[in-house]
């Protein structure tokens, strides 16, 4: 059995959906952030997050006051209340707080979820299998990964991770081109069997 299940994105569904089914104990560093691009995450998992939300990266990108962007990794921060111009102390605060909770939690067991939005991911997750596996369980050897994937991505037999399928009308909604929406069938299963989480 896992000791903690937690979402490295690719946005704020998974973490939300976790909470649903009891699955989210605490508040993980990308639960509320749109992260398009993992090799970042993984990035700053690696690095245990030394360049992780510096001042000078973050800039607006759109007409919300409270929408905000790392414009070296381009992660968006969407449902931060902290002005990171007026705000910053607090908000790195906030996130401290976050790090350092997810690197204690990390030396645990630990089922990851991520989003596998499309070929692109895909293709980067394929070809970079030994990285992220070495990331994933750098700090417990008995961690894994697993993807969720719209149903209609092609997946080859000889993808190196566990993944599961999701179809979009079980949730409703449609969210950055289907990335992350409908998993709420999956978590169900990691609710009744725990670490049993089934393949395709």
């Amino acid at each position: 059995m896992f000791d903690y299940y937690i979402s490295l994105g690719s946005a704020c569904p998974i973490a939300s959906s976790m909470s649903k089914y009891g699955l989210r104990s605490f508040s993980g560093v990308f639960d509320w952030l749109v992260t398009p691009d993992f090799s970042w995450v993984l990035h700053y998992i690696e690095t245990d997050f030394k360049d992780f939300l510096l001042q000078e990266n973050l800039e607006r990108f759109d007409d919300y006051p409270l929408h905000f962007r790392d414009k070296k990794s381009n992660i968006k921060f969407m449902h931060d209340t902290e002005s990171f111009e007026n705000e910053y102390e607090k908000l790195r605060e906030k996130y401290e707080q976050r790090i350092n909770k997810f690197l204690y939690k990390s030396k645990s067991k630990i089922c990851y979820l991520r989003s596998m939005r499309n070929k692109s991911d895909y293709e980067y997750i394929k070809d970079n299998a030994t990285y992220i596996k070495y990331i994933i369980k750098k700090n417990n050897p008995e961690s894994e990964i697993v993807f969720l994937c719209n149903e209609d991505l092609s997946v080859n037999k000889d993808f190196q991770f566990q993944y599961y399928r999701i179809t979009p009308p079980e949730y409703g909604v449609d969210f950055h081109n289907g990335v992350c929406v409908p998993i709420l069938t999956m978590l169900l299963i990691f609710c009744l069997f725990a670490e049993k989480i089934i393949p395709v």
